[in-house]
């Protein structure tokens, strides 16, 4: 538990150590299918500039725990839709095993309606140890 707890301090504290903007930040909510298991999550969007962003995330299913600190991309297509890739690191807690770490590739979309952000996404994540899994995701950022 110890080590999950730096992990995500780290994701939380790397975006002010960069110098993010004012209002640095959105909060997201995200509900879909963890290898063909329901799963729930959420995650903090901080602009670093230029098109690149940094999002911490924790995604909750009945394989385990999954946090990410994913970095992307995003190519803004207009002014309220945008596509981003990205990759990012993972520490992987299944249910009842020991922590693992990893690596995902993810791709995704956003709409702004207002003062929130409609997404979807797709990430692929390759442990050290065992097969990669996928997760597939519809959210809302505010």
């Amino acid at each position: 538990k110890r080590p999950v707890l730096v992990f995500l301090l780290v994701l939380l504290a790397a975006p002010v150590a960069a110098g993010a903007q004012p209002r640095p930040f959105l909060w997201g909510v995200r509900a879909g299918t963890f290898d063909d298991e329901p799963m729930a999550g959420f995650d903090m969007t901080f602009r670093m500039g230029n098109g690149f962003f940094l999002v911490p995330n924790v995604e909750l299913s009945g394989f385990g725990v999954v946090t990410n600190a994913d970095a992307r991309y995003a190519l803004e297509l207009s002014r309220d839709v945008a596509v981003w890739g990205g990759l990012g690191i993972a520490a992987i807690i299944p249910d009842g095993e020991d922590l693992d770490g990893g690596v995902n590739v993810t791709a995704g979309a956003d709409v702004r309606r207002g003062g929130y952000v409609l997404f979807v996404q797709a990430k692929r994540t390759a442990p050290t140890s065992g097969d990669s899994f996928s997760s597939f995701a519809v959210g809302v950022r505010f």
